[in-house]
């Protein structure tokens, strides 16, 4: 199991979404060589205040989709 955790910044409706249980993945720019295992620390962001709000959300990262079904080239999908 990895040991790397991943700081994302996730606007309020997204983060509302997963801490409620209804969204389980995440759809982002492939930049931090993600891997099974590794932790994703997903940090609500206030846009309007330019500021975090202070709630975080820890999951570990059970599936990752590189490329094809439907993701443009650079992204990937993240399961947890």
């Amino acid at each position: 199991m990895s040991n790397t955790i991943h700081e994302l910044k996730t606007d309020p409706d997204p983060f509302y979404a997963v801490v409620e249980g209804v969204k389980r993945f995440e759809i982002r720019e492939d930049d931090r060589n993600y891997g099974i295992g590794d932790q994703l620390r997903l940090k609500e962001f206030n846009r309007e205040r330019g500021k975090y709000t202070g709630r975080e959300f820890l999951t570990p990262c059970i599936r990752v989709i590189v490329g094809g079904y439907g993701l443009r080239e650079g992204y990937v999908a993240l399961g947890w």
